[in-house]
């Protein structure tokens, strides 16, 4: 006698959708589903109805207009960069400054929970805190007792941050557009894009879902909301809007302002999804 709320992302595959539906329904016996994409259970879990719902995740960017709580199918965009990019920038950046922790291998779980760790600690976008700090740190691994490091560190963890908006020091990524209907029996089309950085994505989907509308293209630049755990770090929603104000669109829209709204009543952005499917099946 339980219903359940089935949230799926932006850019889905059919044939996947009917078969969690049927195993809901048939296999585990609930009563009613409710099936809705993530972008829109965002805007509820954040108390808004019109929004641009950017979803930084491990390994992709989703950036999604929702229009009175509706997904604007040809908006959608997904880019193959996420928070695991900025833990191997980071990485790779500690490697290259003589990081005492010699025996670094991210394919282990224990070291990649560890640079997540530390990325979550050090790493931040505001300027003012650029300067030479120590910091201590401890590894652990199985069957090795604990040890304990001291690590100097300077603009490692500004710049690494910074490879969500400025791809090239990536490996080539892949930019995926959807042209077909929602629901499509096949995987939306791709087309390779070499470098494309997260504030230039979105000003483009502002662009599309706003059909020429200069006052929709205004209220979506000022209504913009960021979740997902890969954005989480200090200062990236300041930085990110005066990079969004600064692209080639908004600059020939006019645009004098953009905005990011902040998490409401002080909800970590990785929940707002689920918070918002929570509102939707109450």
């Amino acid at each position: 006698n339980y219903n359940v709320v089935l949230v799926v992302p932006d850019l889905f595959d059919r044939d996947q959708l009917c078969a969690l539906t049927s195993l809901l329904l048939t296999h585990m016996k609930f009563k009613a589903v409710i099936v809705q994409q993530e972008s829109a259970c965002a805007t509820y879990g954040a108390g808004v109805s019109t929004a641009v719902v950017v979803d930084v995740g491990a390994q992709r960017t989703n950036i999604t207009c929702i229009e009175d709580g509706v997904c604007q199918v040809d908006s959608r965009m997904s880019i193959a960069m996420g928070g695991d990019d900025v833990t191997e920038t980071f990485a790779t950046l500690l490697k290259n400054s003589q990081f005492p922790y010699n025996n670094v291998d991210l394919s282990f779980p224990f070291d990649w929970r560890l640079f997540e760790e530390l990325k979550e600690k050090w790493c931040t976008m505001n300027e003012a805190e650029v300067s030479i700090q120590v910091y201590d740190f401890f590894v652990r691994t199985p069957f090795v007792q604990t040890t304990k490091y001291q690590c100097k560190v300077y603009e490692e963890v500004f710049l690494a941050p910074l490879c969500l908006l400025y791809p090239n020091v990536l490996n080539p990524k892949e930019i995926k557009w959807p042209h077909r209907e929602v629901g499509d029996d096949s995987l939306p089309a791709k087309n390779k894009i070499k470098s494309y950085p997260v504030d230039v994505a979105i000003a483009e989907s502002i662009q599309i879902a706003s059909n020429g509308s200069e006052e929709k293209l205004k209220r979506y630049f000022t209504s913009i909301i960021l979740v997902g755990g890969g954005g989480k770090i200090v200062n990236f929603s300041k930085v990110l809007e005066d990079r969004v104000l600064s692209t080639i669109i908004a600059q020939q829209s006019f645009i004098e302002r953009v905005e990011i709204l902040p998490a409401p009543r002080e909800l970590d952005p990785e929940v707002i999804v689920w918070k918002g499917a929570t509102v939707m099946n109450v």
